[in-house]
């Protein structure tokens, strides 16, 4: 099982009751207000799935704090995956901000 504290003491963690995080230090990750914006579909992971691995992670964040939050565009994160080899075992990240 991933160790998720550190990303956990900055965006609080996963509460199953309540489907949401909690106890957080106020940032946001970008990954996950996109993901609240339309749960249709799944988190994409941002490494790759290597055989013996159990399965790619999402553990490339983009976080923002609440001050930052009404500057992104969450519905322009993307995980990256790119047609041929690719150039590392972790995906590009990317979001759109407006300042």
């Amino acid at each position: 099982m991933p160790d998720t504290d550190a990303v956990d003491h900055l965006i609080g963690r996963w509460d199953d009751d309540t489907g949401t995080r909690v106890d957080g230090g106020g940032f946001h990750a970008i990954a996950e207000l996109a993901w609240n914006a339309d749960r249709t579909g799944k988190l994409a992971p941002t490494v790759i799935d290597e055989p013996g691995e159990g399965g790619g992670l999402l553990i490339d964040w983009l976080l923002v704090n609440e001050a930052m939050r009404t500057h992104v565009d969450a519905s322009t994160y993307r995980v990256h995956i790119p047609a041929g080899p690719p150039p590392s075992d972790h995906y590009l990240v990317s979001a759109t901000f407006s300042l």
